[in-house]
């Protein structure tokens, strides 16, 4: 059990278990939703975070013209199909057509960077990390009088945030590490692709960044860098308690700003997350995060032309939460 080794403490790994059952109930039933389940994947490669920085750059090439998602080209098979099911068909054949807009719901460490360079050799993306212009560039394009951080809320208000940017980006994404309010989108509009990539809690806990006054770049004695050892393991302790890390991705992603609450979190606040992530067009596991990420480019009739790219990170100045 790599987690284990690389946590090296029973007693510590077990806390974290407990504290995070129900994040982990939460990723592991995920996987019945992936676009690709990871023991099909191909042999295992490394796909852990490293340690490089990057910020990715949009490729320049320009989004295909708009046609109607009925177009008779493209051939959808609803027959047999359930209504969610229905939806997530109808938005993949939008995105061919050129009229959808792909939204990647960024968890903080879920490789959203990574997915946003590939993303961006597919067409164009906002240029800093697919979330926004980059800063001091005038130039950097942005729809006119739409802020950053615009978040719509019901069928209306996703048309016209999906209306906006399309013009001038397939793929854009939000990044979140607290509670994201997204039940109020219509993930259900034919012309809105969504995706999500989930990842093991006890990986996520592990992984470098860590939140709060544990930021590698915050100042002792709290600031964490590297795996738990003999020297650090009271902080790891002290992390492992902050309410930063509590059930971190189900903070996000449940219907309740206050249901998170260590080994008290209920199953209703559970089955919240479990309704929205029902609601995405795509879900990806991490551990196999490049051929997932192969997969939906297939589904989609993407051409990235590179090869997908783990271990990406960006500057987390200015994150919603």
């Amino acid at each position: 059990d790599d987690v284990r080794t690389r946590i090296g403490n029973d007693t510590l790994l077990e806390f974290l278990r407990d504290r995070f059952r129900r994040d982990i109930e939460l990723y592991e039933w995920s996987k019945t939703l992936a676009v690709l389940q990871c023991e099909e994947a191909s042999p295992f490669v490394d796909e852990s975070p490293s340690d490089a920085t990057s910020e990715p750059d949009s490729a320049n090439e320009e989004l295909p013209p708009e046609t109607n998602a009925t177009d008779p080209g493209v051939v959808v098979d609803f027959e047999g199909a359930s209504l969610l099911e229905t939806s997530q068909q109808r938005q993949i054949a939008s995105y061919k057509n050129g009229t959808a807009l792909i939204l990647s719901i960024h968890i903080t460490h879920h490789a959203g960077t990574s997915v946003c360079s590939f993303m961006s050799h597919a067409g164009p993306t906002p240029e800093f990390a697919c979330m926004k212009p980059k800063n001091g560039n005038e130039n950097s394009p942005w729809p006119e009088g739409l802020t950053t951080k615009y978040r719509p809320e019901g069928m209306n208000e996703t048309q016209y945030y999906v209306g906006r940017m399309r013009p001038y980006f397939h793929f854009v994404s939000w990044e979140f590490r607290g509670y994201a309010h997204l039940q109020t989108v219509d993930w259900e509009y034919p012309d809105l692709v969504s995706m999500i990539v989930m990842r093991d809690p006890l990986e996520r806990f592990l992984a470098g960044g860590k939140c709060g006054r544990y930021h590698e770049n915050k100042k002792p004695p709290y600031a964490l860098k590297g795996d738990p050892d003999p020297s650090n393991q009271d902080i790891y302790w002290l992390y492992a308690n902050d309410p930063c890390t509590d059930n971190y991705a189900l903070r996000v992603l449940a219907g309740d700003p206050h249901c998170v609450n260590g080994t008290r979190t209920s199953e209703a606040c559970l089955e919240s997350a479990k309704d929205l992530l029902r609601r995405f067009t795509f879900v990806l596991d991490q551990s196999c995060l490049a051929d997932s990420m192969a997969a939906v480019a297939d589904r989609l009739g993407l051409e990235s032309g590179v090869q997908f790219e783990s271990g990406l990170h960006h500057r987390h100045d200015d994150v919603g939460t």
